[in-house]
């Protein structure tokens, strides 16, 4: 399986291949995630709590059915249309381009946003979405993107 990491502060993506990896590289890679999405399920516990380290072993429980279960919520893990994401992308570059700062840029979730977005500063919405399908189709279907 391909994997496909967004780095955003250094505006670049790695990519790896699973069935290429050394399994220690894996289990490293699969060890230090899982670690972390545990502790951070754990971690909205409040260490004021006298049942803290029960609440934060049952949050931490629930976090990896998710995870084994496969219905782990997008707020952890990105799973975007690519076409999306990447028409996403590409008017947020416009509009920063045209003047806009980071800080004032709308929250585009979806589709519906998006549109309401372009609408509003004219931006060509079938000529985004084309360049966005073209950038998808050039990347393959067989990645998994995570935003970091």
């Amino acid at each position: 399986m391909k994997i496909k990491v967004t780095l955003n502060k250094a505006d670049r993506t790695v990519e790896i291949d699973t069935d290429k990896m050394d399994p220690k590289g894996l289990e490293y890679l699969v060890e230090y995630g899982l670690k972390q999405s545990l502790n951070d399920a754990a971690s909205a516990v409040s260490a004021d709590d006298p049942d803290c380290k029960a609440k934060a072993a049952e949050a931490a429980d629930a976090r990896l059915a998710k995870i084994l279960a496969g219905t782990i919520d997008s707020r952890t893990v990105t799973r975007l249309d690519p076409v999306f994401k990447e028409a996403r992308q590409i008017l947020t570059k416009a509009l920063v381009k045209a003047g806009l700062k980071t800080k004032d840029l709308p929250a585009m979730p979806d589709w519906a946003e998006f549109e309401k977005v372009a609408k509003k500063y004219k931006a060509p919405i079938s000529k985004i979405k084309a360049k966005a399908q073209e950038i998808v189709d050039a990347k393959g279907a067989d990645e998994i993107e995570l935003s970091i």
